[in-house]
């Protein structure tokens, strides 16, 4: 017997894409760009830019500032992903490396920046770097073989590449020795600590705990030998400093900083965006070289801040760009590259073509009317596009008795429900 209000999930009917050479409806959800992306369309002059900017730094060194500014939707957040994953599947590396940060927003204070920062290298880099430096330093240094333990001495070139290396060593002492050689130029000692104890296996998470602001009780505190328990407002702009240097001295020479909706310091109250705004100014100015700075604003909030003639504005102002929104060439190729991803094996442009002479076959089931009209509506705006051709592209499905391909009408019907019209 079916019991009442409970919703049959094992028998339920499912949108059927086949018809038109599809797996299923490619175009995302919700807005929000994937932390890894696949592809992007258009956008040559921007990654053009892009690649003349990264190349200055790592040729000579400079510092640069950019600010895109685009509205909302406009995919400035899925341009700056492109940009990290481009950098670290390419240039990072531990020789002379070039590391890419992509923060998401730099918050209400300069803790968020910070917090920001570290979680998005994550908890499996930092223990990487941790592990690789000691592993390297054994390895390369008679000194430092000196500290591992009377049953590994003899047999080091066996355990070089153990993830248990750490515990294999006098640590502690080993670690004063690394601070005191590598790190010296290194203002507070905790931050080095704190990234060192991330290759040991049972204290990385405290480590962990430390870097994303969390308070260390105090036996957490005393067996790290830390002498702060947490991250603070007061003394996070000193360990972000440090924590670039420390990049810096274990080879990753070059840092570019993507930090995206800038726009939010500009809804915070007045003497706290001063305050924050002279933060990130003098975070520029201490950093003329191997740092990259890129950041993203919306539109209207650009326009407010830059009202403002602060000495951050003035650094900005000089170096900032608009995203312009798609023009429909843009909305075509993107189209192509979304419906690509969903193609049932050895998809025939030629069947399609034959079966629905009224579209492209790389665009099937759009119409080239249906497409105008989509970049219309949506004003060239990233988001909207994809919102527009996903609900569209279910409703063809469902309508499939009164539409035999996407036309005009069936997006007019649902760009109502939108409220883009």
């Amino acid at each position: 017997m079916e019991s009442a209000g409970i919703i049959d999930l094992k028998f339920r009917e499912r949108r059927d894409f086949s018809p038109y050479y599809l797996l299923r409806n490619p175009f995302p959800a919700i807005g929000i760009p994937e932390d890894v992306p696949r592809f992007t369309a258009d956008r040559e002059l921007e990654k053009t830019m892009f690649q003349n900017v990264i190349s200055e730094l790592i040729d000579a060194g400079s510092s640069l500032l950019t600010v895109v500014v685009g509205d909302y939707g406009s995919g400035k957040s899925h341009l700056f992903k492109v940009f990290k994953n481009s950098i670290n599947t390419q240039l990072l590396n531990r020789d002379n490396g070039t590391l890419a940060i992509y923060i998401k927003s730099p918050g209400e204070e300069f803790k968020y920046l910070f917090h920001g920062m570290i979680d998005n290298i994550g908890r499996d880099l930092l223990r990487k770097l941790a592990s690789e430096l000691i592993v390297g330093l054994i390895q390369d240094n008679v000194e430092f073989r000196g500290y591992l333990k009377p049953d590994y001495k003899e047999k080091w070139e066996a355990i070089l590449t153990a993830e248990d290396v750490i515990m294999k060593t006098r640590y502690k002492s080993m670690f004063n020795t690394i601070r005191r050689l590598i790190f010296t130029d290194i203002r507070d000692s905790d931050i080095v600590r704190a990234f060192l104890h991330m290759s040991h296996p049972d204290k990385s998470i405290n480590s962990w705990k430390w870097f994303v602001g969390e308070k260390l009780d105090k036996e957490e505190q005393n067996n790290m030998e830390m002498t702060t328990n947490s991250i603070d407002s007061d003394n996070v702009y000193l360990f972000f400093c440090d924590f670039i240097k420390m990049l810096h001295n274990i080879g990753i020479i070059n840092v570019v900083l993507l930090i995206d909706e800038l726009e939010k310091i500009t809804f915070i109250s007045p003497i706290r965006r001063a305050r924050y705004q002279d933060t990130i100014r003098q975070l520029i100015d201490e950093h003329p070289s191997q740092v990259c700075f890129y950041f993203s604003i919306a539109t209207r909030q650009w326009s407010s801040l830059t009202r403002e003639p602060t000495a951050l504005v003035r650094r900005l102002q000089g170096n900032w760009h608009i995203l312009e929104p798609f023009e429909k060439e843009d909305v075509i190729e993107l189209l192509e590259r979304y419906l690509l991803t969903a193609r049932i094996v050895n998809f025939s442009g030629n069947i399609s073509k034959k079966e629905y002479p009224e579209c492209h076959p790389s665009l099937c089931p759009f119409t080239d009317e249906a497409i105008s009209l989509i970049h219309k509506i949506s004003k060239g705006i990233v988001s909207n596009i994809l919102l527009l051709c996903r609900i569209t592209l279910n409703a063809l499905i469902d309508q499939s008795e009164h539409y035999r391909v996407i036309t005009t009408k069936l997006v007019e019907e649902q760009a109502e429900k939108l409220t883009l019209r």
